[in-house]
């Protein structure tokens, strides 16, 4: 993602990191979703790879592409900003720069994968259209309850996954 150059930083005035987006472009191919021992053999974390199978069941990429005649799109998978910098429009601002360094990539199609309500009132607000919703309570991976019911935050009970068509 680095080398592509697809993930982008906000800094205060002190050139500390107030915010990111990590961006990775996404092509139209045949292929399966990975499983989560293919994540593990990757290198990702165990207790990250839950979080990549979410993504994955969130938004079907190829689906999307397939339906909206697009060969490539850039999927925003991570939008985080600090806690005390919320509110002042950086994740909004993040997102917008994404959208822009798309166009200059001749990338027409974004989605973004919200797993909290900030991140979704954000794409909202950008004119982003609803793609999917998974609720935590509802979730499951290998058959398996992820979260417990207890341990939803009601502020961010779902994942949404947006996708908008630039031009």
């Amino acid at each position: 993602m680095l080398k592509k150059k697809t993930c982008w930083m906000a800094k205060n005035n002190k050139n500390e990191i107030v915010g990111v987006i990590f961006c990775t472009t996404v092509t139209k191919s045949p292929d399966r979703l990975p499983t989560k021992d293919e994540y593990l053999q990757q290198g990702w974390p165990v207790d990250f790879t839950n979080v990549l199978i979410l993504l994955d069941q969130l938004c079907n990429h190829q689906k999307l592409m397939c339906d909206k005649k697009a060969n490539i799109m850039l999927d925003l998978f991570a939008l985080v900003v600090k806690t005390d910098y919320r509110g002042h429009g950086i994740a909004t601002q993040l997102i917008e720069h994404a959208i822009h360094n798309a166009r200059n990539m001749n990338v027409f199609l974004i989605s973004i994968s919200c797993t909290s309500s900030f991140s979704q009132r954000c794409s909202k607000k950008l004119d982003f259209s609803l793609e999917n919703i998974i609720l935590y309570k509802d979730w499951s991976c290998d058959g398996q309850k992820i979260i417990n019911d207890k341990d939803i935050d009601p502020l961010h009970p779902a994942a949404i996954s947006y996708y908008k068509v630039i031009s």
